[in-house]
């Protein structure tokens, strides 16, 4: 399959799951400061409701793993929470995860509202090209051409 191909499919499946922002009542004003940049990931959905940060956050910290193993044959479903180092702008964002070889494996686009700072989705990984090296999961959106990362995380597929 060539690289063109798997984007187009990752683009497909992940643009078909809808994107949950974090509830600003479970945060208040919105997620602590160290929460920055931070990237909550795992093989399994994630279970996000919880009546107070405290209780949210034990909870996203419990459930996060570096390790993703696959869902199926080749494919591994990287279902996360970003919290953003600043408010992007509103529109879209970009989802890519890069093998250990700085190569964009899987792409996608996600709408995001005005204010957002924080989203919880799924993207998929449909081959598997560098077995048991780090690979990179970014959000990131455009300014003037460039990308501005939001938030980062290196992980591992089993």
């Amino acid at each position: 399959m060539t690289k063109q191909a798997v984007f187009h499919w990752t683009m497909a499946v992940v643009l078909t799951l809808g994107c949950l922002c974090l509830p600003r009542a479970a945060a208040g004003e919105g997620f602590p400061r160290s929460w920055s940049g931070k990237i909550i990931t795992s093989d399994q959905p994630l279970e996000t409701s919880g009546g107070s940060w405290g209780e949210l956050s034990k909870k996203l910290i419990e459930q996060d793993r570096k390790g993703i193993k696959a869902s199926s044959e080749r494919r591994w479903d990287i279902h996360f929470m970003a919290f953003f180092h600043q408010t992007p702008p509103a529109g879209k964002l970009g989802v890519v995860v890069f093998d250990s070889e700085q190569d964009a494996v899987s792409v996608a686009s996600i709408k995001i509202g005005k204010g957002q700072t924080s989203m919880a989705t799924t993207i998929s990984v449909n081959s598997k090209p560098a077995p048991g090296k780090e690979h990179r999961l970014e959000i990131y959106y455009v300014r003037d051409g460039k990308p501005v990362v939001l938030a980062r995380k290196w992980l591992q597929l089993k």
